[in-house]
């Protein structure tokens, strides 16, 4: 179970970034989730009155089965709670294990490229539990966060784990 709840956790945390700007080549395909060593995303988490400090890093790079995936430490209000397996491709960015538990097949997280409406759905398992995952790009809009004005795609998630549903909403800024 607590895989499971390790997986709603990091799917109702949306995605921002640290305010590095990159260099910006016309001709470069944007990255709109960066997995590079390294890269850290900040969260803060209201809920029921309460506040959590919740922090992602890239904190190595694994090989598995030959594929190279990035682990993600999860820490909540300084405590490392989970990890997860992440991979991107010109396809997208896939799941592959939750608190090192695989995900089969890889659940995707963002589909590349990018376009207002488009959808995508992955049905998986995780430890004999069905997961199922319906994505779609609302479009293109300006946020403001901690980090400044962006013009981010929003993404709206509908997920359906051990009989628990939420809806979430995301946005990706390309290239920060």
């Amino acid at each position: 179970m607590r895989q499971i709840a390790g997986f709603l956790l990091v799917l109702t945390l949306g995605y921002t970034n640290t305010a590095q700007e990159a260099a910006t080549d016309p001709e470069k395909t944007p990255t709109y989730f960066p997995l590079k060593l390294g890269t850290k995303w900040y969260y803060e988490l209201k809920q029921a009155g309460k506040t959590l400090k919740l922090e992602s890093q890239v904190a190595k790079m694994e090989t598995l089965d030959g594929k190279p995936l990035a682990v993600l430490e999860k820490s909540v209000n300084g405590t490392v709670a989970g990890t997860e397996h992440l991979t991107a491709t010109e396809k997208g960015v896939f799941r592959y294990r939750v608190d090192g538990t695989e995900l089969s097949p890889p659940v995707c997280v963002l589909k590349y490229p990018l376009k207002k409406d488009d959808t995508w759905e992955t049905e998986s398992t995780i430890a004999n539990e069905q997961i199922k995952v319906k994505a779609k790009v609302l479009g293109a809009e300006e946020i403001t966060v901690p980090a400044g004005k962006y013009k981010a795609f929003r993404v709206e998630v509908e997920t359906s784990v051990a009989g628990m549903q939420a809806t979430v909403t995301c946005w990706f800024a390309p290239d920060v």
